[in-house]
């Protein structure tokens, strides 16, 4: 897992995984094991995700699941800024803070029964 998203960050910033090692003062000797498949200790870890500007948890991650959370935060980015442009949505989400979850239910059964009405 970390190998091949290592790889895929020093691919994307244009360097070989050595190049990126010797400017974070690492041996080849490091990286090669790594390769190997060891996972580099914490710290390294942190530097590592500070340089490429991505959180541990992306470099530990697998594709697939790096994937679904990009895929998550663009989901929620639409669902932002649909609150944002939209009086009415904007609204809603204003009235639903503080809400119960019974209220909301109640709520949306609500409008699920105008919807059908139409």
């Amino acid at each position: 897992m970390f190998w091949s998203r290592f790889v895929e960050l020093c691919t994307n910033a244009g360097k070989s995984p050595s190049e990126v090692a010797a400017e974070l003062s690492l041996s080849n000797s490091t990286t090669t094991t790594w390769k190997n498949g060891s996972i580099p200790r914490p710290k390294t870890l942190r530097r590592i995700a500070e340089y490429f500007g991505v959180t541990i948890e992306y470099l530990m991650s697998d594709g697939e699941k790096a994937q679904s959370a990009a895929n998550d935060e663009k989901e929620i980015a639409a669902y932002l800024q649909q609150i944002k442009d939209d009086p009415s949505t904007r609204m809603m989400f204003d009235l639903a803070k503080g809400a119960t979850m019974e209220e909301i239910k109640a709520t949306v059964a609500f409008l699920k029964t105008l919807r059908e009405q139409r």
